[in-house]
């Protein structure tokens, strides 16, 4: 069998380089790049292999259809040009939506959403009678900063944590806010364990979650439950964000009647069950139920 002859080279097949040229030529954006740069053609020619590769990307990233559909060798990635002494060389950079996905993911201290969620808006949400209300609510908070609390109650399945997701990535996208997004079934619990293995950790997670601009707490209700989580960490939260007037929102498969009385382990406890959700009431002033009838 005849050896591969390696030292083909694809500089030498002109009608190649050529076919780049042509590329780059109806391809306006990389010819205004190379204007604003002082790039003049010869160098663009001499270094049409590398002008190719930019333009390639610029043609696929212009026509792009989301970060999970990105097929490109290096996904999420851009070639840039870099003109040095004469030089044009290429410089892996990340692309505008992952540039725009850090941005947002900044302004999260703890990030629960589920991935299917995070490109969610609430212009993808379709509207009905019982969602109505809890979208002019929304709106408030968008339009006149309107910080009532907002609590969405619904069965597994009614789109609460849809919601509140869309909700909480249109903030990201028009509002310079800090946010946590927690699932409550998995978070108060780590927060239980860490204040016994690390004070400092959970202290610092505490201020952060007390002091951020707004804060989701879904699957409320559905966390693991003993007095330090109602005392130590909830009712902390509850109290500092109610004083310091602090967005918050739940989205629960109960009441807050029904959170009363899930946390009402003992005499004692059923005081300070209802200080709890009388804070929660007093945030929130009305209830959001969703129903019974699931979006799926």
């Amino acid at each position: 069998m005849n050896k591969l002859d390696l030292n083909l080279k694809l500089d030498d097949d002109q009608k190649i380089l050529d076919e780049m040229y042509q590329k780059y030529l109806s391809c306006p954006e990389a010819i205004d790049y190379m204007k604003k740069n002082n790039i003049d053609d010869e160098i663009v020619k001499k270094y049409i292999v590398r002008v190719n590769d930019f333009v390639d990307d610029l043609i696929y990233c212009k026509n792009c259809k989301g970060a999970k559909f990105c097929q490109k060798d290096n996904p999420l990635t851009i070639r840039n040009i870099v003109y040095r002494n004469g030089v044009i060389s290429l410089n892996l950079t990340p692309c505008r939506v992952l540039e725009e996905k850090f941005k947002i993911e900044n302004k999260f201290y703890i990030k629960d959403i589920p991935d299917d969620y995070l490109n969610r808006t609430l212009k993808s949400v379709d509207f009905n009678s019982l969602r109505y209300p809890l979208m002019q609510q929304f709106s408030n908070f968008l339009n006149k900063n309107d910080s009532q609390w907002i609590y969405i109650k619904g069965v597994l399945g009614t789109g609460k944590t849809f919601l509140a997701s869309a909700f909480i990535n249109q903030i990201s996208q028009t509002k310079d806010m800090t946010i946590s997004f927690l699932d409550c079934s998995i978070r108060f619990k780590e927060l239980n364990d860490l204040s016994y293995q690390d004070k400092e950790e959970f202290n610092r997670l505490m201020d952060n979650i007390c002091n951020c601009d707004i804060l989701v707490l879904d699957n409320f209700g559905n966390e693991y439950k003993n007095d330090f989580i109602r005392d130590g960490i909830l009712f902390n939260i509850i109290s500092r964000r109610l004083s310091n007037k602090k967005l918050t929102i739940f989205t629960s498969e109960f009441t807050i009647n029904e959170i009363e009385k899930l946390y009402s382990f003992t005499k004692a406890g059923e005081i300070r069950s209802k200080q709890l959700t009388n804070m929660i009431r007093r945030g929130c002033q009305k209830e959001f139920n969703l129903g019974d009838l699931s979006i799926y």
